[in-house]
């Protein structure tokens, strides 16, 4: 009995074991937290492209009014 709940609750030694598995959004956070400078540039630039996409689109229906 003790044996099966020290597997299940990851104990080793009387000391608990951290989990060596990482989900993937944890991946992410932690990636995104390391890595900040990139995370914004990437940010805006994506924000960027999609506001100049909406800009010349809405420059084409003008002219197409014209």
């Amino acid at each position: 009995m003790e044996y099966a709940k020290d597997i299940i609750l990851e104990v080793k030694d009387g000391q608990v074991v951290k989990n060596k598995k990482e989900s993937i959004r944890t991946k992410i956070v932690r990636g995104i937290s390391e890595h900040k400078m990139l995370t914004t540039v990437i940010t805006a630039t994506i924000s960027f492209i999609v506001i100049d996409l909406l800009l010349i689109s809405s420059f084409m229906s003008v002219l197409m009014k014209i």
